[in-house]
């Protein structure tokens, strides 16, 4: 696999505090078309990847085709070459002839046909006519018309030898011929059913310049080779010591030796669903809380897809590097799907979500409790002198029980002396003298005096 766009540090605020990295991917055959992968949902796409970063391993949590398909259809081409030789009359060790098992396995394979995706043709080969045959190939674009192909295939004959590379060299030539024809997105699988080896001899009437021997398979091993992009299985019917395995290794994907009826139903499965591995975007969450957890900070990404048949995918390796000084800045943000799937994710994933959320929160109540000690109950402790006088309505209480006995032995209880008057506070004052005593009466003088 490799890199389509440079890592870009996104912005996922308010779902997440925690910034995200999006990188795009495709997987490539060795010629650089895009490779064929099982069709899979989105979901299941996301689970299938890992990205490496050195010291840990993060999944991604959204995972994006082009145009939003998550799985874009292909027509899938399948050819199949069946052996018509004299011995694909004997039985199996069920007592059915290799030549009926092999065209009920077909007839098995087209119970999952589907029309508009698949288009099927089936040829049978023997050593007689075989190019005029093979290229006379019709790919039926229905079931009915796919069954009738298995149904007119023409019984083998006692003197029919094998031309087994010559038939795998055509029948390349024809599923690449078929592929021109196709616009869009395509699989092209040849399935070669033999229960023997390549057997023609020229002398016995079979057709002139058939590969034969060592060089013939060397043309063909090559043929295979050049033809990455179909997928060439080969299926082994019969005796295992009357089938020559090795060079049926060598000239196919997949190999697959069937001794039964059943053995031969499970080799021609129907293939799974592919679509194309071109273009893949992939968001992941950074492993760091925070953009100053990433300053100056080298990352080198390395992306593994973990294929439904246990292959592996590989990609090759990139580097994000953070500035040496200041945070990374972000390249973008997390678009609309992206801040779905995170926030759906993020719930179900629980604490470091609450978290984020309740962060804010936690820090306001706290820095509330600072300034309410700061406010209440700082300030007695430095100014203490000036809350001593303050006397607490329960103190009030106590002293005011008391204040009878109090005023008794006090001088605000005793009488005042004559001529004076209680005042306000208890202390006896002297009584203001009232306007008619103050009133002036003439001197009176002694006797005899005038």
């Amino acid at each position: 696999m490799k890199f389509t766009q440079n890592v870009e540090l996104l912005d996922c605020e308010p779902v997440s505090s925690v910034p995200c990295f999006r990188i795009g991917f495709s997987a490539l055959e060795p010629n650089g078309s895009p490779a064929q992968i099982p069709a899979l949902t989105l979901p299941q796409l996301a689970s299938s990847l890992s990205i490496d970063l050195g010291d840990r391993t993060v999944k991604p949590f959204f995972v994006s085709l082009p145009l939003g398909t998550s799985a874009p259809k292909v027509t899938r081409l399948t050819l199949f070459l069946i052996d018509t030789s004299g011995s694909m009359n004997r039985s199996l060790q069920d007592g059915e002839t290799r030549f009926h098992a092999a065209k009920a396995a077909i007839s098995h394979f087209l119970e999952n046909f589907e029309n508009g995706v698949d288009r099927v043709a089936v040829v049978g080969f023997e050593s007689h006519r075989v190019a005029t045959t093979i290229r006379s190939a019709r790919f039926a674009t229905s079931l009915a018309d796919a069954q009738s192909q298995v149904d007119a295939l023409a019984a083998p004959k006692p003197r029919n030898d094998t031309a087994l590379y010559s038939a795998l060299d055509m029948g390349i030539d024809v599923l690449r011929e078929q592929i021109k024809t196709l616009p869009g997105a395509h699989e092209a699988v040849l399935v070669l059913l033999t229960d023997g080896d390549n057997d023609v001899q020229e002398s016995r009437g079979d057709d002139h310049d058939l590969l034969s021997g060592t060089s013939g398979l060397r043309v063909v091993v090559q043929r295979v080779r050049d033809n990455s992009e179909i997928r060439v299985i080969a299926v082994g019917i019969g005796n295992p010591k009357e089938v020559n395995q090795d060079a049926l290794s060598q000239i196919s994907s997949e190999f697959t030796m069937s001794t039964d009826a059943d053995g031969l139903m499970r080799a021609f499965k129907h293939p799974a669903p592919t679509m194309q591995a071109k273009d893949i975007v992939a968001t992941f969450a950074s492993p760091w809380p925070d953009r100053a957890s990433l300053e100056a900070r080298s990352m080198r990404l390395r992306v593994q897809m973990n294929l439904p048949s246990g292959d592996a995918l590989y990609s090759d390796e990139i580097t994000w590097t953070a500035p040496e000084i200041g945070q990374p800045l972000f390249g973008g943000r997390c678009d609309a799907q992206e801040g779905d799937v995170l926030l759906r994710s993020t719930l179900t994933g629980g604490g470091a979500f609450w978290m984020g959320i309740f962060r804010p929160v936690l820090v306001f109540v706290g820095w509330g409790a600072v300034l309410l000690i700061l406010w209440f109950w700082v300030p007695p402790l430095i100014w203490g002198h000036e809350y001593a006088g303050v006397i607490s309505e329960k103190d009030r209480a106590r002293w005011a029980e008391g204040s009878t006995a109090r005023n008794a032995s006090s001088p605000e209880g005793r009488a005042a002396p004559a001529g004076f008057e209680r005042a306000r506070r208890g202390v006896a004052e002297s009584r203001r003298e009232t306007p008619k005593r103050l009133e002036h009466h003439p001197t009176a003088k002694p006797d005899g005096g005038e």
